[in-house]
């Protein structure tokens, strides 16, 4: 799927390009995962907001027309994470690979409009971790001498990079992130201790605290627009109506698979705390302080899972379902996920 979304991104397939790899790619999930008659059971879709509308089209094709499905709702990821925390209003925070989504979810309506969109994500923290690596680190080599690690490049791989990402990187808590900013206190600044990591050709790589810590700060430094995850939140609860803005800021989802980075939630609730005292829009909320992130019961990056099984599995008014018939005389139902569709036996 990886190798999916690079292919629509690039714009190198065209629709039926695009339907012949869903249909090789749904018949092996369907036969030879599931052993199942896609017939036999209504389907449910949890889908991105933003997800590209060719891929949709040629989806929605397949199952259909192919595969002959009676079903099928497409529920988008934020209801499906508000409905895993059993909350029917709530803000949904997705930091993924290549960005960082902020959703509003009104009564099991996603405000498109009002959400908006960071651009770093996990792969902005692999980029500036090597980066951090090939300028600072140095490789200890099987004869015990030392080389800096940009003379051996080829050695950090994606893989590797991933890996020390995982194992080894974390976010920087709000006060040292303040301190390390500042001129003055620099100097005398202790950086996080160095660890040694052992790649395949049993070279030993050390990774400096700095590389540890600040690679995560693309996150929380502010960018040419002068905005931050953090000042999007805020940006986003202020475009709501403001008899929901307060419920917002006490129910924030946070998912996605970068947001496992240990002290993540932590400094992003120091970041929009700080926002909303001191920043551009502070005075819009001097009543609307509380801050409260959910503690989920599965994993952040399942819980978008979590939310379409439990909509799947019961009479959710969340799923609009998607008729065989309806869509053969019609297929541009299947156009839109915020368009209401009636379930039809």
């Amino acid at each position: 799927m990886m190798a999916l979304s690079r292919i629509l991104k690039e714009r190198r397939v065209d629709q039926k390009d695009l339907e012949r790899f869903l249909c090789d790619f749904l018949h092996f999930i369907y036969y030879k995962l599931l052993l199942m008659n896609p017939r036999d059971r209504r389907l449910c879709i949890v889908e991105a907001p933003f997800q590209h509308m060719m891929f949709r089209a040629a989806l929605a094709e397949v199952l259909f027309n192919h595969f002959g499905i009676n079903l099928v709702s497409f529920l988008p990821s934020p209801c499906a994470c508000s409905l895993a925390v059993v909350r029917p209003t709530a803000l949904v925070i997705d930091v993924g690979w290549n960005k960082a989504v902020v959703t509003p979810v009104v009564q099991g309506v996603v405000l498109v409009l009002e959400s908006e969109v960071f651009l770093a994500g996990a792969k902005t923290v692999q980029e500036r971790l090597e980066e951090s690596l090939l300028q600072n680190s140095m490789l200890l080599l099987p004869d015990n001498s030392l080389v800096k690690a940009s003379e051996k490049p080829l050695a950090l791989t994606p893989e590797i990079i991933e890996h020390i990402a995982i194992r080894t990187c974390f976010v920087s808590p709000f006060h040292r992130a303040q301190e390390f900013a500042d001129d003055q206190k620099r100097q005398d600044f202790k950086h996080a201790p160095a660890l040694e990591f052992t790649l395949q050709s049993n070279d030993i790589l050390q990774v400096t605290g700095m590389s540890r810590e600040f690679s995560c700060e693309c996150f929380f430094s502010f960018n040419e627009e002068e905005t931050n995850v953090a000042s999007l939140v805020v940006n986003s609860v202020h475009n709501c109506p403001i008899d929901v803005r307060k419920e917002l800021l006490a129910n924030i989802v946070l998912v996605g698979g970068a947001s496992h980075l240990p002290g993540f939630k932590h400094r992003l609730m120091c970041e929009i705390d700080h926002q909303l005292k001191f920043g551009q829009l502070a005075d819009k909320f001097l009543n609307n302080k509380t801050i409260a992130i959910h503690k989920q019961p599965c994993k952040p990056v399942n819980t978008s899972w979590l939310g379409g099984s439990i909509a799947s599995n019961s009479e959710s008014p969340a799923l609009k379902y998607i008729s065989l018939k309806e869509f053969r005389l019609n297929p541009s139902v299947a156009a839109d996920w915020n368009v209401n569709r009636k379930f039809e036996d």
